[in-house]
């Protein structure tokens, strides 16, 4: 590991105790321990193809990021570039960003950063001061509060997390952190330890993408999701609350037989004095259980007595009517809009512009920056071919089988009372989301007017991989492909995610929920492998010398319906199974893709049965 990294930070000040608060976090270090132990030699045996590129997605919540996501992951799986694992609280690569920053630049005198505002000048005091602070949790957003009480102590964490050597990072990291931090710490943050054949190395750069969304678009999208989630939580919380209640009483019950029964055995029944001091004992300590665990109902918000009302209870970060099918009511519309209970960092909802920086102005600059690649999402197609020339990609490499969330759907800005959309609109404005938003439009303008000045017809570009998507969408979502690519995902060793498996998310419909496996920790759809792999496919059959198609070809066949089985290929297009084993192997991006020459043995073929 990097010794710049590992440098022993002095803490300046008093850690607060919180022991009583995360007395179990040595057990979950230890669960992790394992799991880290059991995966990173399956991930570390997985050499990639070709030059590994390093990827930092910078994801704010609710702007669409799961789709971008699993484009990320697709590619990943193809080419054995994995994402880093995650775990112990929110922001753990942030934190590591930090260290890094803070090892790098501990003894230097010169840096000009800013805990507070972006023109701050600090000395390598205060920036080792700042460090303990974000690693401890005590910066605004930077991350649960007392899992980390020294680098040191960090060290042990991260060690254990970057056991599997991962390429990408896909996990919601919302740092709130100075630009000069995030460029000082975060090729360190992407460093790999040795182990094997696999050298230690510190990435030569590390692409960033960052993605953003219609600022108002964003803000109902916050209301609906996080109101969903306070109702799983809430009708959880009630649901647990009453089961430890019955719980309590059937123990006291049975507590209530036994001493009784051990009375009688000593002839102690008959004394009426003890009779009656038992009963009234065990009927005081089952009162007792019964009221405390009502004022714990009545904590939480009075959740039973609000039900009625389709309001959450006020531990919930803002009012909710509790429906994701309907507007809410004026009253909680106007509330929601004043509030807009945006946050900086970790845990959201967050402030787009704490994902990238500490300030609105900071993420601008950021933006204009053209290391970051800020991609839009009602713009997702055209941002999607500027990524990949930014990334170095080809056309099927951006291409996905799904977008997400599909299925929580909720309803639109339109349908709000009009006074609350202007109040939201204001509230977005002070918070500076409009201002980011505008400037990654002019980005994306900027950019696309660059490529096009190079000769590249963005348009054309966006017509293939819509052409593209069509086919793998038609392909994919068929019960041949979909048995295929489940089978070859179960051969190749990943695990079914039997978390995500529920669905409880609603990122795709039920029936497509059972086909989730785990990535290095991560979910990832065997669709979206299909997607990625039969894209890749038939982009080279169509740019191969060996075949005569073109895309006029592909979208004849298209047109008729040849990838939804209905008519037979006409224009020597290739799915990845019609291409010969000598294109197959000529192709390395399509390695890790199931096709018809890959053989497997009785083991493959019992692990199959036995999923």
């Amino acid at each position: 590991m990097n010794t710049k990294y590992t440098i022993n930070l002095q803490k300046k000040k008093t850690v607060k105790d919180w022991k009583s608060k995360y007395e179990n976090l040595c057990t979950r270090r230890r669960r992790v321990a394992t799991r880290g132990t059991k995966d990173h030699v399956f991930y570390n045996d997985l050499q990639p193809i070709g030059e590994p590129v390093s990827i930092m997605f910078w994801r704010p919540q609710k702007v669409g990021s799961s789709t971008l996501m699993s484009i990320i992951l697709g590619h990943g799986f193809r080419m054995n570039l994995f994402p880093r694992f995650n775990g112990f609280g929110t922001n753990t690569l942030c934190r590591k960003i930090a260290v890094c920053a803070g090892g790098e630049y501990l003894n230097s005198s010169s840096v000009i950063y800013a805990a507070s505002s972006a023109d701050e000048q600090r000395n390598s005091r205060h920036r080792s001061n700042y460090v303990m602070n974000y690693l401890e949790g005590d910066i605004l957003g930077s991350g649960t509060k007392g899992y980390f009480k020294s680098v040191s102590d960090f060290d042990d964490v991260n060690a254990i997390l970057d056991k599997s050597h991962f390429h990408t990072n896909i996990d919601h990291q919302v740092c709130n952190m100075p630009n000069n931090i995030i460029e000082a710490g975060l090729k360190c943050a992407f460093s790999q330890s040795a182990s094997g054949d696999y050298p230690a190395n510190i990435p030569k750069e590390v692409k960033q993408l960052f993605l953003v969304r219609e600022p108002l678009a964003r803000a109902i999208s916050v209301y609906y999701f996080w109101g969903y989630l306070e109702d799983i939580r809430d009708t959880q919380k009630k649901r647990n609350l009453i089961n430890d209640e019955e719980k309590e009483v059937e123990k006291e019950a049975h507590d209530n037989l036994y001493l009784s029964s051990r009375l009688s055995s000593k002839n102690l029944v008959n004394i009426p004095f003890k009779r009656d001091l038992l009963t009234k004992n065990s009927s005081q300590k089952i009162n007792q259980k019964r009221n405390q665990k009502h004022r714990q109902k009545s904590y939480l918000g009075g959740v039973l007595d609000l039900i009625s009302d389709n309001i959450v209870g006020k531990k919930s970060i803002f009012p909710y009517h509790g429906d994701q099918t309907t507007p809410p009511p004026y009253h909680i519309a106007m509330s929601f809009a004043k509030q807009l209970p945006y946050r900086e960092g970790m845990p959201g909802p967050s402030k787009l512009w704490s994902t990238i920086s500490d300030s609105r102005q900071g993420a601008i600059e950021r933006i204009q920056d053209d290391s970051l690649m800020t991609l839009v999402l009602e713009r997702l197609d055209e941002s999607l071919i500027v990524t990949r020339h930014y990334l170095n990609w080809s056309l099927g490499d951006v291409v996905h089988a799904k977008n997400r969330k599909t299925q929580s759907s909720h309803p639109k800005a339109s349908t709000w009372p009009q006074e609350a959309l202007e109040q939201l609109n204001e509230s977005l404005e002070k918070r500076g989301e409009i201002a980011v938003y505008a400037e990654a439009q002019r980005k994306l303008d900027e950019r696309i007017k660059i490529l096009e000045s190079k000769g590249i017809n963005v348009q054309d570009e966006v017509k293939k991989i819509i052409q593209l998507r069509s086919a793998v969408q038609a392909l994919c979502f068929s019960d041949e492909y979909l048995e295929r690519y489940r089978r070859h995902f179960i051969n190749l060793g990943f695990e079914r995610s039997e978390k995500h498996s529920n669905n409880k998310l609603q990122d795709v419909e039920q029936e497509y929920a059972k086909y989730v496996f785990l990535v290095s920790g991560s979910p990832l759809f065997s669709f979206d492998a299909c997607g990625s792999c039969e894209a890749t496919a038939l982009e080279y059959s169509i740019n191969s010398k060996f075949r005569k198609s073109s895309w006029e070809g592909l979208q004849r066949d298209l047109d008729s319906n040849a990838f939804d089985g209905g008519e037979e290929f006409h224009y020597n297009v290739a799915t990845l199974k019609d291409l010969s084993t000598s294109e197959y192997n000529a192709n390395p991006k399509l390695k890790r893709c199931p096709h018809p020459s890959l053989k497997w043995g009785p083991e493959m073929r019992r692990r199959i049965d036995m999923a």
